[in-house]
């Protein structure tokens, strides 16, 4: 820590003599014992360059007892070990002092057990529990930690087999920590509100006493994530994989190979859980050529190339980069260049969505559509996919293309509403108007009918008439009688006519 004699001896007579001592200090009390040494006398100071080590030899103190680890001179070494470790801890810290970006996952119909399981993982990697962990250590198999003999810290690292710090957190953590059970509280809470109001909330009722997260996962898994259920998932995607057709007339190749993709990530999580053999990277290329159904002679000439590189016929992504270019669907688009090919999907709210696939590529390791992706398509990738889907997202050319592919849906809605909308006010107005006519034309005959029977009355009126005033009075009543009579005669032929 490259502290001088007397900073060694001043510090430990505040008790901290050797690395084990780190197990009373936190960094309160380091801070604490370094104020306490500058009073003194002589007064001894610490630089900072040794008070910021000693820190962090503390946070990797916490952090090895947290995991299970021995700790030695060896892994506490500050070039060697923690320098490296802090600025995983830096990460994790911020981490765990944000909010949760994700939305818990529902179990409903358009998210069965099998999918809300994956989702489930990914929401507790994403939560922080009391012990600043993520939540997903309360349900991991299996609950014993394994013995460090059998998981040694790699060479130089401060972390074994899981490849990181937080992942070190995740599988070995304990679980009879005095926190545990907070934490282990909080993760049943999300499950019950994630089961309310369906048939899944009785599977975790017996668990709800005593808050048993761990117990009510394990619960679900068992009544709802069964290895039968595996086996469908293999056999509908294998079908799939067989017998889906592309003829380049509705959408992109690119987006057909992406389907292949998404269905054997959707196996190879599958096949974890049951024993089954995966289609090699030869049998998926086969896959994608015997399903293409297009006459274009560029693509033929591709497909060609394919099959004659043995090189490119047995690795999926070489063969996806010769045949992609060579898509006529995407040759034959607009001048303008289309970046985006658009389709609807059903929503769970019964509207359409327009899902949009951009052209800023795949992911390196798990092939997943870097893109904005509807809640349908995100439920349908696995763990691995949306964990780089997560990182892509993140950075500041996903942020863009996130944000301008939302913005173009929220656009589209909004159009398709306001012609939605436009299209009733016009038949609004067209039922309007045709009332108004109507009335015009009764109307209009009224006064036409009136107009004759004037007539006809004046004619009836200038037959010679005797007697007073009065007799010729009733005279006039009595001709409009008659006109009203012969009205109604002459319209009863017209319609005995028709």
């Amino acid at each position: 820590m490259a502290l001088s004699a007397g900073q060694r001896t001043a510090l430990q007579g505040e008790g901290l003599v050797d690395v084990a001592d780190f197990e009373g200090f936190d960094e309160d009390t380091l801070k604490q014992a370094f104020k306490n040494v500058r009073y003194l006398n002589p007064p001894v100071s610490v630089p900072a360059k040794c008070t910021s080590r000693l820190l962090i030899a503390s946070m990797a103190h916490q952090y090895y007892r947290e995991t299970a680890r021995a700790i030695t001179p060896v892994n506490m070494h500050f070039t060697n070990v923690l320098k490296s470790f802090h600025l995983e801890w830096k990460a994790i810290q911020k981490l765990a002092a944000k909010d949760v970006e994700l939305k818990l996952p529902v179990l409903s119909k358009n998210c069965p057990p099998m999918k809300w399981c994956e989702s489930m993982k990914l929401y507790l990697d994403a939560t922080f529990g009391v012990r600043n962990i993520p939540l997903s250590y309360v349900i991991r198999e299996p609950a014993n930690v394994t013995p460090e003999v059998d998981d040694p810290l790699a060479p130089s690292s401060s972390y074994g087999s899981s490849g990181s710090v937080l992942s070190d957190m995740i599988s070995r953590s304990s679980h009879t920590h005095a926190l545990f059970k907070q934490d282990n509280s909080q993760v049943f809470s999300l499950i019950e509100q994630a089961a309310r109001n369906t048939s899944y909330i009785s599977t975790i009722k017996t668990f709800e006493r005593r808050k048993d997260g761990r117990g009510a996962w394990l619960a679900m898994l068992q009544a709802h994530v069964t290895d039968n259920k595996w086996e469908i998932i293999l056999q509908e995607n294998s079908k799939w994989l067989l017998n889906s057709k592309w003829n380049g007339k509705k959408y992109a190749l690119e987006m057909f190979i992406g389907q292949h993709r998404i269905k054997y990530e959707q196996m190879k999580e599958a096949a974890q859980s049951v024993q089954y053999q995966l289609p090699n990277q030869h049998t998926r290329v086969g896959y994608i050529l015997n399903a293409i159904e297009s006459d274009d002679p560029s693509l033929h000439a591709a497909m060609a190339a394919v099959e004659g590189d043995n090189a490119i016929r047995a690795d999926f992504e070489l063969a996806a980069g010769k045949l992609i270019p060579k898509d006529p669907y995407a040759r034959n688009q607009s001048q303008k260049e289309q970046k985006s090919v658009s389709f609807n999907i059903s929503c769970t709210d019964g509207d359409k969505q327009t899902e949009t696939v951009s052209k800023n590529g795949r992911g390196a390791k798990t092939g997943v559509d870097l893109r904005w992706h509807t809640k349908e398509s995100y439920a349908a990738l696995s763990r691995e996919q949306r964990n780089e889907l997560a990182a892509w997202k993140r950075s500041s050319e996903g942020m863009k293309a996130t944000e301008d592919a939302r913005a173009k849906f929220n656009n589209e809605k909004r159009r398709r509403n306001t012609k939605k909308n436009s299209g009733k006010d016009k038949k609004k107005l067209k039922a309007q108007v045709a009332s108004l006519q109507k009335e015009l034309d009764e109307k209009k005959s009224k006064e036409d009918d009136d107009a004759k029977i004037n007539r006809i009355a004046a004619a009836l009126s200038q037959s010679p008439t005797r007697g007073n005033a009065a007799a010729a009075a009733n005279g006039a009543n009595r001709n409009i009688s008659l006109a009203r009579e012969i009205m109604g005669i002459v319209g009863r032929e017209s319609e005995s006519s028709a």
